[in-house]
């Protein structure tokens, strides 16, 4: 079985963005282990208090979505990229010892736009 992490993208807790994130979830658990990260969800302060000039402690959440990326097979990110439009990123590893991945994109644009 394949590892996929699904990234919700989307700041709203009930988005577009979070419902298509769990059906993807429903229909992929048949066949692959599902992680889900929830962007609303995770407690982290997205400032660099330092800038670049120092390292800054990851955060106890964004320390396990590091883990989940090097668990992963496939990760899929679910974004909302325009008011009409709805994107899904995916990336999945063509070689794991050499850490490449292969990128595609999914778009879905709203019929009355």
């Amino acid at each position: 079985m394949k590892n996929i992490i699904l990234v919700n993208g989307n700041p709203k807790k009930n988005s577009f963005s979070s419902s298509i994130t769990d059906k993807y979830a429903q229909a992929a658990r048949k066949s692959a282990n599902i992680r889900i990260v929830n962007l609303p969800e995770m407690d982290f302060d997205p400032n660099l208090m330092c800038g670049y000039d120092d390292d800054q402690p990851l955060a106890p959440c964004l320390k396990e979505f590091s883990k989940s990326l090097h668990w992963a097979y496939l990760i899929a990110h679910f974004y909302r990229a325009q008011l009409l439009n709805f994107k899904i990123a995916t990336y999945s590893r063509l070689n794991s010892s050499k850490g490449k991945l292969q990128e595609s994109f999914l778009q879905w644009t709203h019929p009355q736009s």
